[in-house]
């Protein structure tokens, strides 16, 4: 009877913590953040390996040509947000999966496709991103409405990265950093215009616990002070190259995915 009431317990613990987010989209609570935070550290090593394994260069050719593959996961999750594609798997943390299934299956095939035609698979892959990209974003363009907040995420954007910009022309900062910085200064100004709408609320629970305490503003100084630290401390820890530009990749899709669902969303509900 102990047994059938624990079980019955933790299937309410998943069922509330889990399952409802992604079904009914309520978004994210301490649990599940915590939870995701750990898988996704996992899902990272686990990648990092299976690509040194294939022999993959962690370069910037490689990161620069999944670049079309980030976009379509936003493109993707608004695509779900607007009720046009209505699977599950197209929320968070599923949608993750889907992407990294389509990603690479593509990365296998170009690198196929390069044995056969001579053409660098980078250029393959990032090709082949672009179009799957199209496709998608063709489904979407239809439903935008308003250009307004493409604009004021722009000045926001420029607002905010100005600094890092000036550091990166000085050489003080690296180009890698100032365009990581770049990626989250653009995630924390479209989530700083969509809360100053009346049509968009945040569902991290740290940031909703620092709009609720502090304003919308502490999100641009709790954010970046995170990323410059986070930074800091890899160049100064992680001395393998590859590793540190693997890490970096991962941290700037954490600013830019987010952010450009954001913008999309705004653009087709309005503000």
């Amino acid at each position: 009877m102990k047994i059938l009431w624990q079980s019955f317990m933790m299937n309410d613990f998943i069922t509330n913590y889990f399952i409802n987010p992604i079904l009914k989209g309520d978004g994210y609570n301490i649990i599940n953040t915590i939870t995701y935070g750990i898988v996704l550290a996992i899902t990272c090593i686990a990648i990092f390996k299976f690509l040194k394994k294939a022999k993959i260069k962690l370069n910037i050719a490689f990161f620069s040509s999944l670049v079309p593959f980030i976009a379509l996961g936003s493109v993707l999750r608004v695509l779900r947000d607007l009720s046009i594609l209505s699977s599950p798997l197209f929320v968070t943390p599923l949608i993750y999966i889907v992407l990294f299934s389509i990603t690479i299956t593509t990365l296998f095939l170009s690198i196929a496709i390069e044995k056969i035609t001579r053409m660098e698979y980078q250029f393959i892959l990032f090709s082949l991103g672009l179009l799957y990209l199209l496709i998608a974003f063709s489904k979407l363009a239809k439903n935008i409405i308003d250009y307004d907040p493409l604009f004021l995420v722009i000045k926001f954007t420029i607002l905010s990265s100005i600094l890092f910009f000036i550091l990166y022309k000085r050489k003080i900062i690296s180009e890698s950093n100032f365009i990581v910085l770049l990626s989250h200064c653009f995630d924390v100004s479209t989530t700083y215009v969509a809360i100053n709408s009346s049509k968009f609320i945040e569902q991290h629970v740290l940031a909703n616990f620092l709009i609720s305490n502090f304003g919308a503003i502490s999100l641009f100084l709790s954010k970046i002070i995170g990323i410059v630290l986070a930074l800091f401390i890899i160049d100064k820890k992680i001395k393998n190259e590859e590793e540190k530009n693997f890490v970096k990749f991962v941290i700037l899709i954490l600013g830019l995915a987010p952010g450009l669902r954001n913008l999309l969303l705004m653009m087709c509900f309005g503000i």
